[in-house]
């Protein structure tokens, strides 16, 4: 096959494959979602023989705005905004003098994403700010199985900024017209900021604080949902909030494809 041929077979995959198989949707729809987090990032340093050398335990407190739009063609984009204040509430070791007990954190997120009716994947990105100190986090999840109501998902990299630290996730999810459920285990490192005044992700010396999750909702109206969850970890958090949803609901009857088509011709 010519170079160019493989170039155009390509471009028409890309083009005609969401339409073939896209995740069925009545209508495009747009998600804000709310939510107060608190939570608790760790940080472990350990000798060769795995004695605790210096630890640090930070308390974090915050609020997020995010942003979710859904297409019918399965493609999808969003973001978020998230701010918070964090105070030192565990330390061994020296604390340098110059190193801060209390501090303002804030992140932004976004990503992209495309799902069909079996297999779907979000691709994005997070920026995290802290004492002047900035660190980029890439996030990527790949999500298997009936997309419209039960799937597994691999996420790695934190998807909600700084108040997320998961770094490795194996979830199982579902969702009905009414509900969403999203259960599972992994590796988290949250962020914080060090005594040295740099963003780190705070770990058991190398290793990922192991723990599960649970996040859930549950529609009250048309528009609105309570959602929540937590992670049970040694570097724990729980968040609560609302969402409101606007557009068409993809709980709604799928359209006619005759009735989208143009009038023949007399």
């Amino acid at each position: 096959m010519k170079r160019q041929d493989l170039a155009m077979l390509l471009a028409l995959l890309l083009f005609v494959g969401p339409r073939c198989a896209h995740i069925p949707r009545s209508g495009d729809r747009t998600t804000v979602t709310g939510a107060a987090h608190v939570g608790r990032a760790q940080d472990i340093s350990r000798g060769c023989e795995g004695e605790l050398i210096d630890s640090e335990s930070h308390q974090l407190v915050g609020g997020s705005v995010s942003v979710d739009h859904d297409t019918r063609s399965g493609l999808g984009a969003g973001g978020g905004i998230n701010i918070g204040h964090a105070e030192v509430v565990a330390a061994t070791g020296d604390l340098p003098g110059s190193a801060p007990t209390r501090y303002m954190f804030g992140s932004t997120s976004a990503y992209l994403s495309m799902d069909s009716k079996t297999f779907g994947v979000d691709i994005g990105a997070s920026l995290l700010l802290a004492g002047g100190d900035v660190t980029v986090a890439p996030l990527t999840t790949l999500k298997f199985g009936a997309i419209d109501r039960v799937w597994l998902e691999l996420a790695v990299g934190p998807h909600d900024g700084y108040l997320d630290g998961e770094m490795l996730g194996l979830h199982l999810a579902g969702q009905t017209d009414d509900f969403s459920l999203r259960v599972g285990f992994g590796g988290y490192a949250r962020p914080l900021l060090s005594r040295d005044s740099g963003i780190v992700f705070g770990t058991d010396d190398i290793s990922l604080w192991a723990g599960v999750r649970f996040d859930a909702s549950v529609r009250v109206t048309d528009r609105w949902a309570l959602a929540g969850g937590f992670v049970a970890s040694n570097t724990w958090s729980g968040w609560l909030g609302l969402k409101h949803s606007f557009g068409t609901s993809a709980a709604g009857p799928e359209p006619d494809p005759a009735a989208e088509l143009p009038p023949a011709f007399e």
